[in-house]
């Protein structure tokens, strides 16, 4: 009779150290291996991404900075000194936005857009700023050329980038009792109410991107001293803007070398929490954290707020009430002219992103808001955005920028106002 052999403790150890090892060294393991693939990511992102630290004057004198493009378009503004407004410098026009060009032509009143007549067609006024003006698209892919193909109707565009409702106040006054509109079509955008806090500047083509940018020392620019230099770049001389620009870089660059270097004496967690802080991974979780927050904070508010409390907090903020004054004022001058005022709304990509969020504290609900307490018609063209596929709405090649309308944000946007302008029985 055969015995069975004993398990001595040699074997017991080889049957269960590769269990144990399935237990413990696994989680260790795929610990370690998402370990390294954010510290692949983190590095992808320092050395391959966009630099968030580099200095604001180099950046001022880069090709690709908005300022470059900005300052670029003073070379076919003009200053109105009767309106006290900047406008269109009369004629064809180039402006080169990194590699595309396109091309302006301005009418002989400094608007975009063929000559302003009366003739037997309806007319229509379009008020706004370079959304309405078409920036960055051909004059055929406007919503301006949409409406007037779509309506048979005269168009007056008189959109100027940098506009709010202080600069269409005047071109209202001005133009509308010797053009005599029927419909006046006010195109709004987000940063309006900044724009009408704005008094007495009459360098809107810059926007505050010298003006009421910081310096390098980190304080505000004087306008009394950019002023001068803006005035000589438009009438054609840029030498002294792009020295000062040149001087404040050195400066940075100067004091930047007096600086400190950090010590390397510090504690080991401080050393941690500075490149916690400087991690573009954990910015991600950040920002998917701050995301999600602000949907479930934006639904709750929602939910327990009215519009009414929204609007008593529109009304406490200055350039809320500034704006709504200067609305109820082009109501009223629209009122004289015996004609019919329509609002639209247009939203940013980020604005967008906040009505996905359930976030009830945007332009479009204050425009909404405003239209329903003043009577007047309201177009939210956020409601007739996919919020999802924005990038498709916002850039000159569908491309996600955050501000103008591509070539299908223009067309839809033409369409939905020429629909809604027919249900309320134009002409």
């Amino acid at each position: 009779r055969k015995t069975e052999p004993v398990m001595t403790s040699k074997n017991t150890r080889a049957s269960i150290s590769p269990r144990l090892a399935r237990v413990l060294y696994g989680p260790a393991l795929a610990f370690v291996s998402i370990l390294f693939v954010l510290a692949a990511f983190e590095t992808g992102l320092q050395y391959f991404g966009s630099s968030e630290e580099a200095p604001l004057i180099e950046r001022l004198l880069s090709p690709e900075f908005r300022l470059t493009r900005e300052l670029a378009r003073l070379n076919f503004r003009r200053y109105d000194s009767e309106l006290g407004l900047h406008k269109c410098r009369p004629g064809s026009h180039v402006y080169r936005d990194r590699k595309r060009f396109f091309h302006y032509q301005c009418n002989s009143l400094g608007f975009r857009g063929p000559e302003w007549r009366r003739n037997r067609k309806e007319t229509i006024l379009l008020l706004g700023d370079s959304q309405t003006f078409g920036a960055n698209l051909p004059y055929e892919k406007t919503y301006a050329f949409h409406l007037a193909r779509l309506l048979n109707a005269n168009i007056l565009n008189s959109g100027i980038g940098g506009y709010g409702q202080r600069e269409q106040l005047k071109i209202l006054k001005h133009y509308g009792p010797r053009y005599r509109p029927k419909n006046v079509v006010l195109f709004f955008f987000e940063n309006d109410p900044a724009d009408n806090s704005r008094i007495g500047n009459p360098f809107l083509v810059i926007r505050g991107f010298l003006i009421r940018r910081e310096g390098p020392d980190g304080r505000p620019r004087n306008p009394k001293r950019i002023a001068p230099l803006l005035a000589e770049w438009e009438s054609g001389n840029r030498g002294p803007l792009i020295n000062h620009l040149r001087a404040e870089l050195d400066r940075r660059r100067h004091s930047g070398r007096k600086r400190k270097p950090e010590s390397r004496d510090q504690p080991i967690w401080m050393w941690a929490r500075s490149q916690a802080d400087r991690s573009r991974v954990l910015a991600l979780f950040r920002r998917g954290h701050a995301s999600v927050k602000s949907r479930l904070k934006g639904i709750v508010k929602k939910r327990l707020r009215g519009q009414a409390y929204y609007w008593n907090a529109w009304t406490e903020e200055p350039n809320f009430r500034i704006t709504i004054n200067l609305l109820d004022k082009i109501r009223e001058e629209i009122r004289r002219l015996s004609a019919r005022l329509f609002l639209v709304a247009i939203p940013s990509a980020a604005e967008l992103r906040q009505l996905e969020n359930g976030d009830a504290y945007t332009m479009a609900s204050f425009i909404r808001e405003y239209g329903k307490r003043r009577n007047i018609p309201t177009i939210i063209l956020a409601d007739h955005f996919n919020g999802r596929d924005y990038c498709k709405f916002f850039g000159p090649e569908m491309k996600c920028d955050d501000k103008h309308l591509s070539e299908l944000g223009a067309r839809l946007t033409g369409e939905v106002v020429a629909d809604f302008m027919r249900k309320r029985g134009f002409p």
